[in-house]
């Protein structure tokens, strides 16, 4: 009598949850009115019936955030190109500059010159994966492995 109810179950259901995009572009401070902002993503989306939840432009970094949870929305923003009229001058999907990991390296003796450089005392790392490792595991020059941590900035004295 009880059976499970699966009228709502796909075998291609799919939930990604509340996605958000990030957009940038010269006149985006232009379309801070909520009416001009909606009016212009409906006419430059490309999609019939968009949901979108939540629609904005931050003023402070000047960049447009479209945020959606339904998933037909998702997959068409995910490879959607902006035309060049959208929003005055066009807008392109937002790159967040890559993190940088400064490992400090303790120990090392001012008398070492690797490649005739300075003395290793910074290293800057972009791969989140081998600023883990170094800090796990040290630094090996020649047969000493050298102690590293993560740098600790302080703002400067004024």
């Amino acid at each position: 009598m009880n059976k499970p109810n699966t009228s709502a179950m796909d075998d291609d259901f799919e939930f990604r949850g509340e996605t958000v995009f990030r957009f940038e572009g010269r006149n985006l401070l232009n379309y801070m009115n909520p009416i001009k902002l909606q009016e212009e993503i409906d006419a430059h989306i490309n999609i019939s019936e968009p949901m979108i939840d939540r629609a904005f432009i931050n003023s402070k970094n000047k960049e447009l955030y479209i945020i959606t949870s339904d998933l037909k929305t998702i997959i068409h923003l995910e490879q959607h190109t902006w035309s060049s009229e959208a929003f005055g001058s066009g807008i392109n999907v937002f790159k967040p500059k890559e993190k940088a990991y400064f490992i400090a390296v303790r120990g090392v003796p001012t008398s070492i010159d690797i490649n005739d450089e300075k003395t290793i005392e910074k290293i800057k790392i972009n791969n989140e994966t081998c600023a883990n490792h170094m800090l796990a595991h040290g630094l090996q020059i020649g047969y000493v492995n050298y102690k590293t941590e993560l740098c600790r900035y302080q703002p400067r004295p004024k």
